[in-house]
């Protein structure tokens, strides 16, 4: 049996961390970066790099995905508008597994090296969001800075962990 760690401090946790926080405020650069880079997008550091090159100084990069033409960035910005448009009053949960749905996030982790293990931390991140969403009313706005961004606040301040599910070694 493998299990331990913070769940929080895996990839997967992480990928939807980032989910959330460009849902909750998609001027919130950080976090559009790392979601096209992420399993959701897996856009490159080059495609990235060359977007870069051409933006303006005062150009927000959502903007700047947005007028993309680049084939990648195109399917990117149509998802992430699909979802933006579907926030309000969607709870959280809704969205993520929406996204997941639009991009194949959960797929392509199922291929990717030590998927049993990547595939368990995802769906126990989903159920801790489907846990704690029961306790804020309303959009992904408020379960972001209301819930998630509070919790692991004070969880990093007191080093607090949450243990990621055990799963049954592969042979």
């Amino acid at each position: 049996i493998i299990g331990g760690g913070d769940l929080f401090q895996t990839r997967d946790a992480m990928d939807l961390i980032a989910l959330i926080r460009f849902l909750a405020n998609p001027a919130d650069t950080l976090a559009l970066i790392a979601l096209l880079r992420s399993p959701f997008f897996a856009v490159s550091d080059r495609t990235l790099q060359l977007a870069a090159e051409g933006r303006e100084q005062r150009v927000k990069w959502w903007r700047l995905i947005q007028a993309s033409d680049c084939p990648e960035l195109v399917e990117a910005a149509a998802i992430l508008r699909t979802l933006l448009d579907q926030r309000p009053g969607a709870p959280p949960e809704s969205l993520i597994r929406r996204a997941d749905r639009l991009t194949g996030y959960s797929a392509v982790l199922a291929g990717l090296p030590n998927a049993p293990r990547r595939l368990a931390d995802w769906n126990a991140m989903l159920e801790w969001v489907r846990e704690e969403q029961r306790s804020v009313a309303g959009d992904i706005f408020k379960f972001w800075r209301w819930q998630l961004w509070r919790r692991l606040k004070r969880r990093q301040e007191r080093g607090v962990t949450i243990s990621r599910p055990t799963i049954e070694a592969q042979a």
